[in-house]
């Protein structure tokens, strides 16, 4: 006997049932911290005086590394935002006039030429450090004392904080520049070339001066920012 002949059997589909590929989203927050990244600092405007040789040493000697607190950035479109942020004029042609008579002298013959380039080397990495980060929220200081408001306190607070971060580096590069410093006075001095030796002695209590009352007073103004808030 014949056995019916069964009917193919089919299976409905349901489109919606049927998954996708999985597209490799990208994580926001991924793309933002790599936004940030590529939009950190140090920068700065770039200082006012050119460099005076290319490359020169390691920003962070290997024996100023051991700072472990994290640095907050100090971020480029932070900086554009506020108008605030900018070295008083005061300090900055004080800083331009040290460099003009260091580079003069770093093209002095013998001894004294030597010496001026070895505190050349160790000085313009640390002006270039201070330009970004220790000497701006300096210029906040008159209008703090005429009870302005500051609008955009933000990339000040970050370079305070920086500052502190970095202050025992800092600090540590000044006893570093003063030996040089030493050095220099004493080659000008064996040359009687005066006016080497005055610059040295000019330098000196430029950084004394830093360390006393700049940096001071720059990190207070973060503080007093921090309470306005």
């Amino acid at each position: 006997m014949r056995r019916p002949t069964r009917a193919p059997r089919t299976v409905d589909h349901d489109p919606k049932a049927i998954a996708a590929p999985r597209s490799l989203d990208v994580d926001p927050s991924q793309e933002r911290v790599e936004s940030a990244s590529r939009d950190s600092f140090p920068a700065s405007d770039a200082p006012g005086w050119t460099p005076l040789k290319a490359g020169g040493p390691d920003r962070y000697p290997a024996e100023h590394q051991d700072v472990t607190t994290p640095a907050p950035p100090v971020t480029t479109e932070a900086m554009e935002n506020s108008m605030d942020v900018t070295i008083p004029a005061s300090l900055k042609a004080e800083h331009d006039e040290l460099h003009r008579e260091l580079a003069a002298a770093t093209k002095a013959a013998g001894p004294v030429g030597e010496a001026a380039r070895a505190v050349a080397k160790l000085l313009h990495p640390h002006f270039v450090d201070e330009e970004a980060f220790a000497l701006p929220p300096l210029g906040l200081l008159a209008k703090l004392a005429r009870g302005e408001r500051i609008t955009d306190a933000a990339p000040v607070m970050a370079m305070t904080e920086r500052l502190k971060a970095e202050l025992p580096r800092m600090l540590a590069e000044h006893q570093t520049i003063t030996a040089a410093l030493r050095n220099l006075e004493a080659e000008a001095r064996m040359a009687g070339d005066e006016a080497r030796v005055r610059l040295a002695a000019k330098i000196i209590a430029h950084a004394q001066g830093e360390e006393e009352v700049m940096y001071p007073a720059a990190i207070l103004v973060g503080e007093y920012l921090k309470l306005k808030q």
